[in-house]
Parts: C-alpha cells; sequence; structure tokens
C-alpha cells in the first residue's frame, strides 16, 4: 500500500519543556536571535532546509546553522532526511511553544529569568523610541498614537482601565493567530512593536519565540493548558479544509473549492493533522467528532 499523502512528519507538540538549570538551554534562551530564528522555523508549519530559513531570517546561512544545530541539542529542532524528489535536509520544530520549568530557589535561573525580561524591556524601549522620533518626521502612512502619564486612580476607575485593555489583548491574540502561520510558506517578519504603543517600526524585527516560564509546582498543569488548548480548535480555514476531506473530497478538489492553490491545501492539511495527533484520513471524522469539530 503506498503510504498516505497527507500524512505529516513526526507529531509537533504543544510545548517543548526545558531546564534552564541546564547550561546549553539557558545559553540558547539568553540568545535573543536564536529564539526568534526558532520563531521564524515554527512559524513556517513545515519541515525547511536551512537555506530557506536564513533567506526567510535574513540572515548569513552559517548563523543560522549554528542555531540549528543548538537547537537540536536540547530537543527544540529535529533534523528529516532528504526524500527521494528533494535532496535537501530539512528541520522542523518539535514543539508549539518553550516551556521552561523555574525553580525559585535557584539563584542562576533567577538571574536568568530577570535577564529575558531585561532584554525585552530594554527592546521595548529602543522600539518606541525610534518608531516615535519617525512619527514626529511623518515617515510612515499609518500615524502613531501614544498617551503618556500617571494617574491617580481609584479602585473602579483602575478595573475600568484594565477591563479597556481586555479587547486589545484579543485584537492581538486574533491577530497573532491569523499570521502563526503562512500558508504562502514563508513567514512574515513583525514590522510593528506593541506594549501598549503601536506605531511602525523602523527596522522590520524577527518575532521573539514563544516561550513561557512556570515554577515546579505549576508546570504540569500550565503544560496540561497547552495541550489541550493545541487541540480545542481549529482555525476557520483549516476547518473548511477537514469538513471536505471528511466528504471525500480529493486535494485538488477542496482546493478549487476554496479557491486556493494545492499546495496550499497540503499546507493546510498538515497543520489541521497535526493539531488532532492524527496521521490518517480515516482518522479525521472521528477526531472532528470527538472534539466537538464536525
Amino acid at each position: 500500500m503506498p503510504p498516505d499523502p497527507y500524512a505529516p512528519g513526526p507529531m509537533i507538540a504543544p510545548c517543548v519543556r526545558l531546564d534552564p538549570s541546564r547550561d546549553d538551554v539557558a545559553a540558547f534562551v539568553s540568545d535573543d536571535l536564536a529564539l526568534s530564528v526558532w520563531e521564524m522555523l515554527r512559524r513556517f508549519g513545515r519541515s525547511a532546509p536551512v537555506a530557506e530559513l536564513a533567506g526567510a531570517c535574513a540572515l548569513p546561512l552559517g548563523r543560522v546553522q549554528a542555531v540549528v544545530d543548538h537547537a537540536m541539542a536540547i530537543g527544540l529542532v529535529r533534523r528529516l532526511p532528504a526524500s527521494r524528489g528533494d535532496s535537501r535536509v530539512r528541520f522542523e520544530v518539535t514543539g508549539d511553544r518553550i516551556l521552561l520549568e523555574v525553580d525559585p530557589a535557584s539563584a542562576p535561573v533567577r538571574a536568568l529569568l530577570g535577564s529575558c525580561f531585561r532584554r525585552f524591556a530594554d527592546e521595548s524601549r529602543r522600539c518606541i523610541d525610534e518608531s516615535m522620533a519617525d512619527a514626529s518626521r511623518g515617515r510612515h502612512g499609518v500615524p502613531a498614537l501614544a498617551s503618556i502619564t500617571h494617574l491617580t486612580l481609584d479602585e473602579a476607575e483602575a478595573r475600568e482601565l484594565i477591563g479597556l485593555f481586555k479587547p486589545i489583548d484579543a485584537f492581538v491574540a486574533r491577530v497573532s493567530e491569523k499570521h502563526d502561520r503562512d500558508p504562502s510558506g514563508t513567514p512574515k517578519r513583525c514590522n510593528y512593536h506593541v506594549a501598549l504603543h503601536v506605531a511602525p517600526v523602523s527596522i522590520e524585527r524577527l518575532p521573539p519565540a514563544r516561550m513561557t516560564f512556570a515554577e515546579k509546582g505549576a508546570i504540569d498543569r500550565v503544560e496540561a493548558e497547552f495541550r489541550s488548548r493545541a487541540t480545542r480548535v481549529l482555525s476557520p480555514r483549516e476547518r473548511a479544509v477537514a469538513e471536505l476531506l471528511v466528504r471525500g473530497k480529493t486535494i485538488k478538489a477542496v482546493a478549487t473549492e476554496l479557491r486556493v492553490s494545492p499546495s496550499t491545501v497540503n499546507t493546510l492539511c498538515e497543520r489541521l493533522y497535526r493539531k488532532l495527533g492524527i496521521t490518517k484520513r480515516a482518522q479525521l471524522a472521528v477526531k472532528l467528532h470527538a472534539l466537538g469539530e464536525g
């Protein structure tokens, strides 16, 4: 029997659990460029050769290869052998998020955590300073808006202010999901910086990695939440593809009905198969029914 053409490679886990007390893990987490290269590979939503990843990141091939080698050593990336139709060695992430187990009693881990927060805060400050300078010179067609002040608030006013941020948070989550993986095959680099301040950035930034710190006592619960979230819902496009596949449509017929290319349908198939944790079309209807998706 020929192999299932819809079957993805090894399943991508919802998260990869790492111990930041390990020197090789701490070194990777301390390297913002390495984290961004990993994130770009994750956003491909498929395996990719190092040269393609380097092109998407606009970085030297040797630098990206070193990041991939480091990520493989700590279990964040795996190597896929060349196939008969493609002689290039390809790589893919092993999980959708980096989950770091923090021991509050460990001074090195606390220092690592503080360093990560400070680096992000410094980058945020640089982005805001640059974008405000560019906005004042009228360099962007999209206006920047910022209001910086100190306030005296009572408890009700503070709750109201926090409530106003909820729609913004929902918007950020929706846009993040939209660009989470690009069906066209090449992830887009970030062109806006958001830190309760929205303005175009002067130079496109590589996206930061999906990374979560959790204390040892809560790590199992946090990991379970990510695993639940990963299989709870499909995107509207993934759901449309799944429903047509369940009805017996071919890849070509699905592409015609959805007005997309067959390669886009194949990418969506791979994504939804991985989300659902299946490898065969025959499993699709049962899994959708179990998840309440069809």
